[in-house]
C-alpha cells in the first residue's frame, strides 16, 4: 500500500513539470545523451512547477516518510503529525482560492494541532473547537513563526475581529446551519454545511430562494 502511494506521486510530479512553460524548466526538457527529458533538472526548479498539493504529497511521502521529518527538523517544529499539518494548510489554501466558505465551517482535513500550541492560543485568544478555522490557524501560524520566517498572524486576526461576536464564533465554534438542509422529506441527510447539487436543483425547480452559504 505504502509503495503504491510513493509510485503514485511520481507521475503527478512529472506531469506538472512537463506542463510548465517556465524557461528555467524548458531548458532541461530536451534529453541529453539520449537520456530521459528533465533528467538534469534541479530539484529546486522542479519544485517551482509543482502545485501546493503536490508539494505537500512530496513532503509527506518523500524518502518513504523521511523527508517530512527532515523538513520539520529544519524549521524547528515537531516531527509528529507534520505532514498532516501541511495538508491542512493546503486544504485551507484551496478553500480560500476557490472562494469557499470559512465561517461556520468545520475543517475536514484538519491536521493535529500540537497540545502546547493549542493551549497557548486558547490562553491568549479564548476557546475554540478542534476542527474550527481558528484551530487550524493556530497550528499553521506556529510553523513560520517558530522557523523565524514570518511573524504570527493570529494576534492581528484577534485584534481585528474579536469584537465582531458572530463572525468570531463562526471561526471558533462552527455550527451546521439548519437552513442548509432541504427538509426531512428526503431520505438522506447531506453532510453538515453542504448544499448538494440535488438540493440546489430542488430550489431552482420549486422557485424557492436557496439558503445563503
Amino acid at each position: 500500500m505504502a509503495a503504491g502511494l510513493f509510485k503514485g506521486t511520481q507521475p503527478s510530479c512529472r506531469r506538472e513539470i512537463a506542463r510548465s512553460r517556465d524557461r528555467h524548466i524548458l531548458r532541461y526538457g530536451n534529453a541529453n545523451d539520449n537520456g530521459p527529458p528533465f533528467e538534469d533538472l534541479p530539484v529546486r526548479s522542479a519544485a517551482e512547477s509543482w502545485s501546493f498539493g503536490t508539494i505537500s504529497k512530496v513532503i509527506e511521502r518523500g524518502g518513504r516518510g523521511a523527508l517530512a521529518s527532515s523538513v520539520a527538523a529544519s524549521i524547528g517544529v515537531s516531527k509528529a503529525g507534520f505532514p498532516y499539518r501541511i495538508r491542512s494548510l493546503v486544504y485551507l489554501r484551496n478553500r480560500c482560492a476557490h472562494h469557499s466558505r470559512l465561517w461556520h465551517h468545520s475543517v475536514i482535513d484538519a491536521g493535529p494541532t500540537p497540545n502546547n500550541v493549542r493551549s497557548k492560543a486558547k490562553r491568549l485568544y479564548g476557546q475554540f473547537q478542534p476542527r474550527s478555522i481558528l484551530d487550524s490557524i493556530s497550528s499553521l501560524d506556529d510553523m513560520p513563526a517558530r522557523a523565524h520566517l514570518a511573524s504570527a498572524r493570529f494576534p492581528a486576526l484577534f485584534e481585528q475581529y474579536q469584537n465582531n461576536t458572530d463572525f468570531w464564533i463562526g471561526l471558533s465554534h462552527p455550527q451546521s446551519p439548519q437552513d442548509h438542509y432541504v427538509g426531512s422529506r428526503f431520505w438522506f441527510r447531506p453532510p453538515p454545511g453542504i448544499l448538494t447539487n440535488f438540493q440546489f436543483l430542488f430550489y431552482v425547480l420549486s422557485s424557492k430562494k436557496p439558503p445563503h452559504l
